[in-house]
């Protein structure tokens, strides 16, 4: 069976019992709690991916490192900004998808930095 690794070297993937996670070519697993998108695991976003446990979400570089801890209410992948974590925020649903209302939104960058934004 032949994968698509990205261009950190990583390949996503759900598995049943386990969750969605991205594995290195060696098949080990890099990165567990993987958030989704469209039906699949996230994929990068300048240089992160979201991680959830628990109903509470972070990212994870690509080294597997959680650089924003997990325990923020909300996590999107704004194309215009990056990152985005919120504090406060209320999960509701939407059709299929869920939004994330109120709350203060905080910027990260690839290492984790936080800073105030005001998006979404």
């Amino acid at each position: 069976m032949h994968r698509a690794f990205n261009r950190y070297g990583l390949s996503s993937l759900t598995i049943e019992s386990f969750g969605r996670v991205y594995i290195n070519r060696t098949g080990r697993i890099v990165i567990r709690n993987v958030g989704l998108i469209d039906n699949g695991p996230d994929v990068f976003h300048h240089g992160l991916v979201r991680v959830n446990r628990d109903e509470m979400w972070g990212y994870a570089d690509p080294s597997g490192r959680i650089v924003v801890p997990v325990k923020y209410s909300c996590a999107i992948n704004s194309e215009g900004i990056g990152p985005l974590v919120c504090v406060d925020c209320r999960t509701e649903q939407e059709g299929e998808y869920q939004a994330c209302p109120y709350g203060h939104w905080l910027h990260t960058d690839s290492f984790g930095h936080l800073t105030p934004s005001h998006a979404p």
